[in-house]
């Protein structure tokens, strides 16, 4: 059958790749094998299609456990989109259980202790792309912003005017301006409904550009600072 990831999963992993856009995906994962589709799983279709799990490969970065800081962030931010997240055999839900708080790390008992990666699962009923908080988490760094492009020397005639459905590594430069004036928006080269809302926001919240959701001269010189 026809298949897609859910909404809200497909925003997460693309923050999670802006952010280190070097992280190892050899764990990745959406839709279940066969031995997924024997049993109940998130990993398999519902019956309107949606893939409700991701895995994420576990990663260390500066001696530190990558995976355990974006679980850690999820958790402490307690998204209603979030149903259960899994790894290095520990477990917290959204909802309680017999021997568990809802949000409350404890052992996960199953046969796949997720040591390769994070097993993370959405409600399929509450699906949509906002952006995730991934900051937050005590003791933890955030899982960071993809760092704004460059713009020293930027000639901004030279630069296209961008809007829906615009791709590629201009709408990237554009998204990485716009994280870095406050708004929250995934770098991942897609002009989308997300890029077009939050460039409206932006140019309205300036007083001075109409928000048209146009990313023409004037807004370019705007984020640019030129």
């Amino acid at each position: 059958m026809s298949w897609y990831l859910a909404h809200s999963l497909v925003r997460l992993r693309a923050q999670v790749d802006a952010g280190y856009p070097g992280r190892p995906k050899g764990s990745d994962g959406t839709i279940g094998d066969a031995e997924h589709s024997s049993r109940q799983s998130d990993h398999n279709p519902t019956a309107s299609g949606a893939v409700c799990a991701i895995d994420l490969t576990e990663w260390v970065q500066d001696g530190i456990e990558m995976n355990d800081v974006l679980t850690e962030c999820l958790r402490a931010q307690r998204d209603p989109r979030l149903k259960y997240v899994i790894s290095d055999g520990r477990m917290f839900s959204s909802y309680a259980t017999a021997g568990r708080r809802a949000w409350e790390w404890g052992p996960y008992s199953g046969v796949n202790a997720h040591t390769k990666h994070a097993h993370i699962s959405v409600h399929g009923s509450i699906d949509d792309d906002r952006p995730w908080s991934l900051t937050g988490a005590p003791g933890t760094p955030p899982v960071p912003a993809a760092a704004p492009p460059p713009t020293e020397g930027v000639d901004v005639s030279a630069l296209p005017v961008l809007r829906k459905p615009s791709q590629g590594q201009h709408v990237r430069n554009l998204q990485g301006l716009l994280v870095a004036h406050g708004s929250p928006v995934v770098v991942d080269g897609d002009f989308g409904a997300a890029t077009e809302r939050a460039l409206t926001s932006w140019q309205g919240a300036t007083g001075s550009l109409t928000p048209d959701g146009v990313a023409g001269p004037l807004t370019w010189a705007r984020l640019i600072g030129v």
